[in-house]
């Protein structure tokens, strides 16, 4: 079989791959494939948080009978919105707030009344997802993420996951670890671990500092 790989390849000619991955704020990991060269596959994603999607939405209704106009529309996410109503402002305008914070600005405010010609009602709900095109702050939402994906040269997938960016893939060849990491004895195969150099570091400056 013809190795074929549609992103960076690594370890052609070699026995083994000692591979690390890792995500922004996520522990690293780190395995041996025994069928190189490998291919990995580099992809950007959108993580979401787990936090809500609030739509802000207000309605135009007349007395004619005519169905009500959308007259607003904004999107945000957090953990709790609400209308921050002001006396200073007319027909019981109120601000948009998501999580404390003032969205878009001062001279964002919206209506709540209602005369004989129909009114304006404003609404609030939480939503699955945000439609394309739409206005709002979508920042805490979703995030920049990549999904790393690899192959053996058998092109059978050994590994994948999404997760937060920045992500880094580090591959050495052999007996060898990746640039960073040390070499230790291991009683698992292949015989031998790769350990971060600066974690391991820290770890030990940290127990010197306890005695």
């Amino acid at each position: 079989m013809t190795f074929k790989c549609d992103g960076d390849s690594h370890c052609e000619n070699s026995k083994k791959a000692t591979v690390t991955v890792s995500f922004k704020d996520e522990a690293s990991e780190t395995f041996y494939v025994k069928k190189p060269p490998i291919c990995v596959v580099d992809n950007p994603v959108n993580i979401k948080t787990d936090k809500k999607i609030f739509r802000f939405w207000a309605e135009n209704y007349r007395n004619d009978g005519s169905p009500p106009v959308l007259t607003f529309e904004h999107y945000a996410c957090g953990n709790n919105a609400y209308y921050q109503p002001d006396p200073k402002l007319e027909n019981n305008g109120a601000y948009l707030m998501v999580d404390g914070n003032l969205q878009v600005g001062t001279s964002y405010y919206y209506w709540h009344f209602s005369k004989d010609w129909g009114g304006t009602r404003r609404f609030l709900d939480v939503v699955d997802e945000i439609p394309q095109g739409t206005s709002g702050d979508f920042s805490d939402c979703v995030l920049d993420g990549c999904e790393i994906t690899i192959y053996d040269k058998d092109g059978n997938q050994i590994y994948k996951k999404k997760g937060e960016s920045p992500c880094k893939v580090e591959v050495a060849c052999d007996d060898n670890c990746p640039e960073g990491y040390l070499k230790c004895s291991s009683d698992k195969y292949p015989g031998y671990c790769c350990l971060p150099c600066k974690e391991t570091a820290n770890k030990i400056r940290s127990l010197g500092n306890k005695l």
